[in-house]
């Protein structure tokens, strides 16, 4: 029996990949009882070779090999799909878990009957490692779906989560999307799991590239980035939203406000197209300045937030800037 599959997409990573495989043949976990599903997405580096290798060593490793590029989303649902593990777990294939990860997660599983567990992680770039927070919010270990529409992080990987849920409610990531695919897949899981819990353990290393797809801002046009508007909406559809409007409204203005407006300042796109954007969201979410959740942002964040409001621009390319020189 297959306890955990670790969902691994591919696509020339070669410099990274054998680091993170290390830390998933090490996990401290019985190795007939966890997998690890790797799917090459018709890499054109030695990505395809560096697996083979370690294929031939730990028969835990599973390849799917695909002659064509489809795209991280496609990658991960094929794993969803075919991996046999009755939980599953997403690793990305420039990053690494902590050898105690499956651990730690299977131990909150089997005691408190989760079927969903969210832990924080590290992020690590060229200045040095520090923990992501995103564990800070949360109430109790027992995470309510006023928290999971409000705080719940995008990301898949530093969770672990039943494979029913994906199955039974249908979700998996949308291919027509190039950003922010998660975020109509890993909350609706969190939304219908029947016991979510979050762990404030640091079991994942999120190593952030400048020339990773999150940080390549080469968005020019509105269309560009639509993305946003279309991730948010299919996640509204997807749970009911209409008993939670303030959680609702603070998602939205992280999503939409916060992430959509940093992304056409971080690509230096057209002061009208930043202008347009905050206008159409001021229509739709009048009063969002008033929203409660606003207090539990850091500092700087909420001073982003109040300059969107007030159109203070040239103190919102400052914020992009700094941003940027922290973050790539």
């Amino acid at each position: 029996m297959i306890d955990v599959s670790i969902i691994v997409p591919i696509y020339n990573t070669e410099k990274y990949l054998s680091k993170c495989l290390n830390s998933l043949v090490n996990q401290n976990y019985f190795k007939d009882r966890y997998e690890i599903y790797l799917i090459n997405d018709a890499s054109t580096d030695k990505s395809l070779e560096i697996i083979k290798k370690y294929q031939k060593k730990y028969p835990n490793i599973v390849l799917y090999n695909s002659k064509i590029n489809h795209g991280v989303s496609y990658s991960r649902n094929i794993g969803i799909k075919n991996s046999k593990g009755k939980y599953l777990m997403f690793c990305d294939a420039d990053d690494t878990y902590d050898e105690n990860a499956i651990s730690i997660f299977m131990n909150i599983i089997n005691e408190q009957k989760a079927d969903f567990v969210m832990a924080d992680y590290y992020i690590e770039n060229d200045k040095g490692k520090f923990s992501a927070g995103t564990t800070n919010y949360y109430q109790n270990n027992q995470i309510t779906k006023k928290e999971i529409i409000s705080y719940m992080s995008l990301t898949s990987c530093s969770k672990i989560i039943k494979k029913d849920l994906f199955i039974k409610y249908h979700l998996f990531y949308d291919e027509d999307v190039k950003r922010c695919e998660e975020l109509s897949v890993i909350l609706p899981l969190a939304y219908y799991a029947n016991n979510p819990i979050v762990i404030k353990d640091n079991l994942y290393y999120y190593y952030q590239r400048k020339t990773s797809a999150s940080n390549s801002n080469t968005e020019k046009e509105e269309k560009d980035i639509l993305y946003f508007n279309i991730t948010l909406d299919r996640f509204i559809k997807k749970i009911n939203s209409d008993k939670y409007p303030e959680e609702m409204e603070f998602r939205a203005i992280d999503h939409l406000l916060y992430g959509k407006s940093l992304v056409i300042l971080k690509s230096k796109m057209k002061r009208k197209i930043l202008l347009k954007h905050i206008n159409d969201f001021k229509k739709q979410y009048p009063k969002f300045i008033k929203n409660s959740y606003l207090k539990n942002y850091r500092l700087p964040k909420r001073l982003f937030v109040y300059c969107l409001n007030y159109k203070l621009i040239i103190l919102c390319k400052f914020f992009a800037f700094l941003h940027k020189k922290v973050t790539g």
